[in-house]
Formats: structure tokens, sequence, C-alpha cells
């Protein structure tokens, strides 16, 4: 019987895309000097929804207000689906979510397991995200997130803290600098050692005429100074779409390539598929494929993704989705590849 849980399909990559455009730049794949190899999956799945570079801090702020999710997890022996999960979500008067409890069945009753309390400011942007967990009595403090702004409600930074069983430790911080027309150009991020700040990773940003970033190397602190440690080059359609991105690592004296995603767009700018290719040091060779399908109210259909085998692609896994006649997402299910065949994992509704 699986027991892994899954997280929302769309939401999650959808929120992972939000946080690589404006909060964390997506880390080049090749970035710790591995040898080309298999894409990651994970790593992929930021580009799944890579439609456009977004220039703009995004709000925790949602037109369809979801009050609950529930998710179901496929038995392989049962051969049926049952209800392991489910979260309760609260939304203050400006519909920002507040409050997320969540929940798992122990055959009889729901149990507490952890629960995120959000707080923002005045203009409804995100500044604190604290977890906690369940202990049997009482929550108890786990982690939490704090993020600022400019006056342009552009974030300034955003930093990650542990609770120790009195108080809270500093764990990791970003600082993002931005130019005059407050696009993202420069980003430090930090670590504690117990008493100070330590540099880790420097992204410094190229920007085309129009703001879109068309260079993103990354650096690596070496205790005095930043060494060059990988890059990612983008290229854009008339419509600002990205159809095209190429990752490299730096050699000591070069960069050389390592992997290269293909994008393809319809008409109305929605994603249909990426191409991930790997470099063999002469030429590129395929190594997934994502899919994408949509309907004609652009409600996303399916996501899908596929790894090369040497003469075809195997099914990795499957995302597929329903909406109503409102266009508000009613259900998602989740099922994993076995070469060829698809083999349901986990579903749920909201």
């Amino acid at each position: 019987m699986k027991t892994k849980l899954l997280l929302i399909g769309f939401l999650f990559t959808f929120s992972i895309y939000l946080k690589a455009q404006n909060h964390q730049p997506i880390l080049p794949v090749g970035a710790n000097h591995q040898s080309p190899g298999k894409i990651k999956l994970k790593d992929n799945a930021k580009r799944l929804s890579n439609k456009k570079q977004n220039k703009n801090q995004e709000k925790v702020l949602t037109t369809d207000l979801m009050d609950s999710t529930y998710t179901w997890v496929w038995s392989d022996t049962s051969m049926i689906w049952y209800l392991p999960v489910k979260t309760l979500f609260t939304y203050d008067a400006n519909n920002n979510k507040t409050l997320a409890v969540h929940k798992n069945w122990d055959t009889t009753v729901w149990v507490n397991q952890s629960m995120d309390t959000y707080t923002y400011n005045a203009g409804n942007f995100l500044t604190s995200q604290v977890t906690q967990t369940w202990d049997g009595t009482q929550w108890v403090n786990s982690s939490q997130s704090m993020f600022t702004y400019n006056a342009n409600n552009k974030l300034l930074t955003d930093s990650y803290q542990i609770w120790n069983g009195t108080s809270w430790d500093n764990n990791y911080a970003d600082i993002y600098t931005y130019d005059v027309n407050n696009n993202l150009i420069d980003e430090v991020d930090q670590t504690w050692n117990g008493a100070s700040w330590d540099n880790v990773t420097h992204y410094v940003n190229t920007l085309n005429g129009t703001g879109l970033i068309t260079n993103k190397l990354q650096q690596s602190w070496n205790g005095a100074s930043w060494d060059n440690a990988s890059q990612m080059m983008f290229i854009f359609d008339v419509n600002n779409n990205t159809t095209n991105e190429t990752d490299q690592t730096w050699n000591g004296s070069s960069f050389d390539n390592q992997y290269r995603y293909n994008y393809t767009f319809d008409v109305n700018n929605n994603q249909l598929t990426m191409q991930g290719q790997a470099w063999n040091g002469a030429s590129w060779d395929n190594n997934v494929l994502a899919t994408n399908t949509f309907d004609g109210s652009n409600n996303q259909l399916t996501q899908q993704s596929q790894t090369w085998n040497g003469a075809s692609y195997d099914y990795d896994y499957l995302y597929t989705y329903t909406y109503n006649g409102n266009n508000k997402q009613l259900t998602w299910m989740y099922q994993t590849g076995a070469g060829n065949t698809l083999v349901n994992d986990s579903q749920g509704s909201y």
C-alpha cells in the first residue's frame, strides 16, 4: 500500500514557479557541477508552468477561495481510493488566506497534524507564515518565514527561522535588489552560523529592454569573494514567452553547456510542451518531455512528464484536472508512470 502523501499537483507546481521567478530564482540543474545525466524531475517541475517571466511580486491572494481540500491515495492492495488527508482554510475580509489546518484520518476521526498561520501588510502582501505541529494536546511552534517589502511592494528580504523549544533560531535569509524600474537584478542568499550571517549564493540578472531576464549568473561564496558557478540564458518570443533556456556551468575559465529546455505555446500563450535535453560534449541528447493540455477557457486539463529511454519517451507521471461551469477547479488526479503505462497514485477534490 502506498503511504506517501502527494501534494496538489497544479497548485504545487505553480507556487514553485512563482517562488522561483519572484523570490528565489531557479537553480540550474548543473549548479553543483554534476556531470551531464538525467535532468531531475523536481527541477523540471519548476519549468512546467514557465509561461513567462513574471516581473511583479505576487500577492498571496486568490479569487477562487477554497474552504478545504481532500486528498485520496490509491491502495494497490485493496484497489480502491482511500481518504487520509484534508486541509481546512480560513480567510480575512480581503480574501487573504490566514489559516490552513492539515488533518490526517486515523480510521475513526480526523487528527490535527500541522497548522500554518499567515499575516499580511496593508497592501495584502504576505509578511509572515508560522508553521506549528500538533503534539496531541496543543499546537507547538515549528518554523516561520518572514518577508519585507519596499515602497513599491517588491520583496526586499525573506528569512526562515526554526523553533528551538523556547525561541526562534535564524536559519537562512535572502536579500533582493531592484533597478529603477523595479526589476530584480541581484539576490544574495545567506545562512546563519550561530552568531552572524554567512554568504552562500549570489545571483546577478541581466535584462533586456522590456525588463525580462536574458541571463542569470549564479556565483558561490569562497570565504572572501564570489566565484562563478553557473549561468542560465533565456530567449523569448514576441509575446515574451520563454522559448529557450540554456544552462551552463563554470569550469574555472569558461562556461560549459549542461542542459537545454525548449518551450512551445498555443495562441493563448499557454505552455504546451517543454523538451529538456542534456549536453553530451558534442551535441544535445533528448532527456525529458513535459506536455500540457488546456480547454477552451484556458483551464489546464493535463500535465504529463516523460523521460527519454534512448528510443522513446516513458511516462513519469500524469496530472488530470476537472472544473465546473464557472472554471473553478473541482478535482485532480495523480498517476505515476511504469514504462508505457500509468498507475493510479492519489487524487483530491476542493
